[in-house]
């Protein structure tokens, strides 16, 4: 009815479950026009085989051929024909849905490469058994002619299994002779595989009235056989080499190729032949036979069928094994009423009792399966329900094969389903399953997550040390050492400091042994913990010492060895940290000591510059204005007649007796004034020239507009001085001092004729050649040089502007108000 509906709307591939993949072969060549495609079925993935035809392009012939094919490989049956699992026909194309096979062609070329004679030999005479059953139905039971036996026709399943397709000329034969499908495609099959009336179209000898219907499949069969133990052959004529076939099946191969249809025996009897028997003898002939009626079979039946089988599985090809034999065993762990046989619908299920028995071949089998998926579609689910399982026996047996199939499984489904089944046979009232589950550990260890292992397995093995086994406590402490790699660093370190010292108090000799060992293989996870070391491990190792066992006491001190061993270690690598760490210390102490220094003496640098450059204009401005003003009034005095009156300053005089203070004079440090940035690039500086504005106020503040007073009480012909830009900041010059050439105050002063503006020229001339070839600090010190001058020469127009105080009368003249 699906197929209808899907023939009616039209539908293809699209609307079946399955997913098909790549084109493999095609089946029929040109003339049928089918191709074989590989596939798999959406649901779980299990791998299946799709023959496709697409109708566009092709003659009514040929369609004819594929709607036949259709339908017989629907109707047609039988355990040895293809297996029909799904198919649509629609309007553009048909599709038909087999389980995974293979073309006999192939089968036998992959045989060649993988498997020895002796397995090959076995697979062709399954392979003949299979064929000849299937044709006996086809001949006998539905009176048909196939008429298309050929390696390409007849397929191979992964499991070994032949069957018999390629179904699209098969049709009755009647009275005048085979049917029309087959009379209208001679060209379907080669040549070399007709019978000899069918190549002369001699239909009357194919009738079921003058003659054998269905010998020209009998004589194509033969030729099948022929190739399948010695290859393609190149013409019918190689068919007649006999010799190439084993001598027991000789006799019958002769029968099949005999020349008249009459003369070759049926199918039922070809498969009773002595020749076919030799070719189904051996174990695997007879465990294939069993497994075919094993549901039928009751237990006591089973069970030397299944301790045999365990030894001869490698004895059979793989694929079988895998594919053929595997599944039916998975098959057998179904549930069962005691005694073999099929459980009634309402009782409660159980496994069958014979289950621990079927699980190791069933594993067995299992680890020769290369692909992972096939593994986790085929033994996976049935290994993870077997663990749910209370009975002890299959429990124990899937804790022996634990290594063959754990490697399969994804660390999630482990640590979900599996373990939980496992740990509980931790706690387990038999011993031997307390044991096989410790030793599992060492299996599970990798594979489980942090919480399983550090936690629940941990709490389970603490337990198990206490055990009132003696060899469960000892192979807990083996295993504990095998695993400790894969605990975390805080449990790691609770076995080796707690557990291994507390075995070395067991009253069991080999458990103090496993004890001590352990201590000595994990004493490499202390490394820098030299505390623990001393404290803990040392002093339970010293214990064993005196041991009363001589293999105890030889362990022990092999093991305190290796702990002072490393303690010593240790302890160099401390002294040589702690001199590194006390030199390290020393170096910082002397940078920081250092720096503090450096820090120091450049603040008290700044703190000098801003002093030195005060004394620079007030203080140092100050001592050129007294040295000033005592050359002045020597000037003055020597002008002036005896006995002319004097005025005396209401200010201090400097004493006449102490040298002038010139302004060379200055220590020649204080003119380095440390350079500031500019405010602006004019040329004059800050101060325009003239220093501290404070001090250049001062030395200006005087009675009239002009700050130069009246210039005629002096008797000087002082003229006014232009005032220079000072150099850049950071400029000197060469300090001037008294007496040289370009002295100003004691050529001016001294010469008393020479006017204060004529040596201000000449200073200024003199400065200017000096400033082209000096320095940048030399600049410097001339532009305050030129300051403190001009300070000098407004000290001398106050002094010169200050009224008399009281008057002096001199030797020369007596009391002449006059000369006031």
């Amino acid at each position: 009815m699906n197929v209808f509906r899907s023939y009616l709307m039209g539908g293809g591939t699209s609307s079946l479950p399955y997913d098909v993949g790549d084109r493999v072969c095609s089946i029929g060549g040109d003339v049928a026009g089918w191709g074989l495609h590989c596939g798999v079925r959406k649901s779980d993935g299990e791998k299946v085989s799709v023959f496709k035809y697409e109708r566009k392009g092709k003659s009514s012939a040929q369609n004819e051929l594929a709607d036949n094919f259709f339908k017989r490989v629907k109707t047609l049956r039988h355990p040895h024909t293809i297996n029909y699992l799904d198919g649509v026909s629609s309007e553009s194309e048909i599709c038909v849905v087999t389980e995974s096979v293979v073309t006999l062609e192939e089968f036998i070329k992959g045989m060649r490469n993988s498997e020895s004679k002796e397995k090959i030999e076995m697979s062709i005479g399954w392979g003949m058994h299979c064929i000849l059953q299937a044709l006996t139905f086809v001949h006998e039971s539905a009176k048909l002619v196939h008429g298309f036996i050929t390696p390409e026709s007849i397929l191979v399943t992964r499991g070994g299994d032949w069957k018999l397709g390629g179904m699209f000329i098969i049709d009755h034969a009647d009275a005048i002779g085979p049917g029309q499908l087959l009379r209208n495609n001679p060209m379907l099959m080669a040549a070399k595989y007709r019978s000899p009336e069918r190549l002369q179209s001699k239909w009357g000898m194919m009738s079921d009235k003058n003659g054998d219907a269905f010998g020209t499949d009998i004589w194509s069969l033969g030729c099948v056989l022929f190739e399948a133990f010695n290859g393609p052959a190149n013409d019918a004529s190689e068919f007649l080499n006999v010799r190439q076939l084993p001598n027991q099946v000789q006799k019958v191969y002769k029968e099949m190729l005999s020349n008249t249809p009459m003369g070759r025996p049926s199918a039922s009897k070809i498969h009773k032949s002595a020749g076919v028997q030799y070719l189904c003898r051996g174990n695997l002939f007879k465990c294939l036979t069993f497994l075919d009626e094993y549901q039928l079979k009751t237990d006591a039946e089973r069970v030397p069928f299944l301790q045999g089988l365990t030894t001869q599985i490698d004895t059979f090809p793989s694929g079988t094994c895998c594919y053929k034999i595997l599944p039916i065993l998975r098959d057998g762990f179904k549930l069962v009423a005691p005694g073999g046989q099929p459980q009634a619908g309402g009782a409660k299920p159980q496994l069958s009792p014979i289950t621990a028995m079927i699980l190791d071949p069933f594993l067995k089998i299992g680890s020769k399966i290369d692909d992972p998926e096939e593994y986790k579609r085929i033994v996976v689910p049935t290994t993870i329900e077997l663990f749910a399982s209370n009975d002890r026996a299959t429990r124990a047996a899937l804790l022996q094969r634990l290594s063959d199939f754990v490697v399969h499984l994804d660390e999630k489904t482990l640590n979900s389903r599996v373990f939980s089944s496992i740990a509980s046979g931790f706690s387990d009232t038999t011993p031997l399953l307390r044991e096989l589950t410790v030793k599992s550990v060492v299996v599970l260890a990798p594979k489980l997550n942090s919480s399983n292992l550090n936690e629940v397995l941990l709490r389970h093995i603490v337990k198990l040390l206490k055990d009132v086994e003696p060899a469960i406590r000892t192979n807990t402490l083996i295993c504990l050492n095998m695993i400790i790699e894969h605990l975390n660093e805080e449990t790691r370190k609770k076995v080796i400091l707690g557990s291994f010292p507390q075995a070395i108090r067991d009253p069991f000799v080999p458990a103090r042994i496993a004890g001590l060992r352990g201590i000595a293989s994990s004493l490499k996870y202390l490394e820098g913990d030299a505390p623990a070391l001393a404290n803990k491990v040392v002093p339970s190792l010293s214990m064993a010492t005196v041991d009363p066992s001589p293999e105890v006491r030889a362990q022990a001190f092999q093991c305190i060895n290796v702990a002072i061993s490393r303690l010593k270690n240790m302890s160099d690598e401390q002294a040589v940290r702690q001199k590194k760490e006390e030199e390290e210390s020393k170096r910082k102490e002397l940078e920081m000591r250092q720096g503090k220094d450096i820090v120091t003496r450049r603040n008290s640098e700044d703190q000098q510059a801003p002093a030195n450059t005060h004394s620079r204009t007030p203080s140092g401005g100050s001592g050129y204005l007294s040295a000033a003003a005592g050359m002045f009034s020597k000037s003055w005095g020597s002008g002036n007649k005896a006995g002319e009156e004097q005025e005396v300053n209401a200010t201090p005089q400097p004493d006449p007796s102490a040298p002038p203070q010139h302004p060379a004079q200055v220590p020649r440090s204080g003119m380095n004034i440390r350079a500031q940035k500019p405010a602006n690039n004019d040329g004059w500086g800050d101060d325009g020239g003239w220093g501290d504005d404070s001090t250049t106020a001062d030395l200006l503040d005087m009675n009239d507009g002009n700050g130069w007073g009246d210039d005629d009480d002096l008797g000087l012909d002082i003229q006014p001085t232009i005032r220079k830009p000072s150099r850049p900041a950071g400029l000197s010059l060469a300090q001037k001092m008294p007496g040289n050439d370009e002295d100003f105050f004691g050529s001016s002063l001294s010469s008393g004729g020479k006017t204060a503006g004529k040596s201000a020229g000449l200073s200024s001339g003199g400065a200017a050649a000096a400033s082209r070839g000096s320095s940048a600090s030399q600049r410097k010190a001339e532009a305050e040089r030129k300051r403190a001058e001009a300070r000098a020469r407004m000290a001398q127009r106050r002094e010169a502007k200050k009224p008399v105080a009281k008057k002096v009368v001199s030797k020369a003249s007596n009391d002449d108000w006059d000369n006031w």
